[in-house]
């Protein structure tokens, strides 16, 4: 049997509703009636029940009248680290002992020593 199902029924949403009004959590209403958490949502969004926002910055941020920006600048890891990141921790896995204690030795070895990161900006769609 898979673990979600397709639909809810109205009791159930009426009880979606009741529950997270009692701060329930999307991810637990989720579990517990076996489906997705969009389904939670569209039983909140029919219902008329405005979702809470966990970080301050989606609560107060960007309000009804204010013009979100255009671009945003983002600093993440650049390929070429990600990669060594990732080959280094297959083979600390696949090294005899302790991966942990291996990928720490095998990281001690970085060549990316102050061009880990990159800051790009992305245009909003």
């Amino acid at each position: 049997m898979p673990y979600h199902k397709n639909e809810l029924s109205e009791n159930d949403k009426i009880e979606i509703v009741k529950l997270y009004k009692a701060k329930m959590s999307l991810g637990k209403l989720s579990a517990r009636y076996k489906v997705g958490v969009q389904q939670i949502t569209d039983a909140l969004d029919e219902a008329g029940i405005p979702r809470k926002r966990n970080k301050k910055q989606i609560a107060s941020g960007w309000k009804d009248n204010e013009k979100r920006p255009d671009t945003i600048t983002v600093t993440k890891a650049t390929p070429e680290y990600f990669d060594y990141l990732t080959d280094i921790m297959a083979q600390a896995g696949r090294m005899k002992g302790d991966p942990v204690a291996n990928y720490e030795m095998l990281s001690k070895q970085n060549p990316f020593k102050g061009i880990k990161r990159h800051t790009i900006t992305k245009h909003r769609k």
